[in-house]
């Protein structure tokens, strides 16, 4: 095995942390009175994760984001640059749903934006290298 360069420790650090947002979120899927959020104007997370579009088959994407998560943790370490590759394709397939349904919800949740946010990094980071 390699050594890990700046890319390959940063993409594991925002998994981490992408793991941590997507394990609140199972936890507050479960128990909704524990979520923080503030919900003022456009910015109200109840109202997204309460919404149809927070379940596909009736499996909450919280569940799905945090197995995705876990799953590209394992990835990053055994350092297959073509799993990794097609990985972040549902990086990114997760991602434009999300913001795509807050975009329809009309509100944004900002545990969900940050998790877009780092699958779109991933994406990013990883899909070029994949392509190597």
């Amino acid at each position: 095995m390699r050594k890990r360069g700046v890319v390959d420790t940063f993409v594991l650090l925002i998994l981490v942390i992408g793991l941590v947002i997507f394990g609140y979120l199972t936890y507050v899927h479960f128990n909704s009175n524990a979520l923080y959020c503030p919900e003022t104007g456009v910015i109200n997370c109840g109202r997204v994760l309460d919404s149809p579009y927070a379940a596909v088959l009736g499996i909450p994407i919280a569940i799905g984001g945090l197995a995705w998560m876990a799953v590209a943790i394992v990835f990053e370490f055994y350092q297959k640059k073509r799993l990794r590759g097609v990985w972040s394709f549902l990086a990114l397939g997760g991602a434009c749903y999300s913001i795509v349904a807050m975009f329809m919800i009309g509100k944004i949740c900002v545990y969900c934006s940050t998790a877009d946010a780092i699958l779109l990094l991933y994406f990013a980071l990883r899909v070029g290298n994949a392509l190597e």
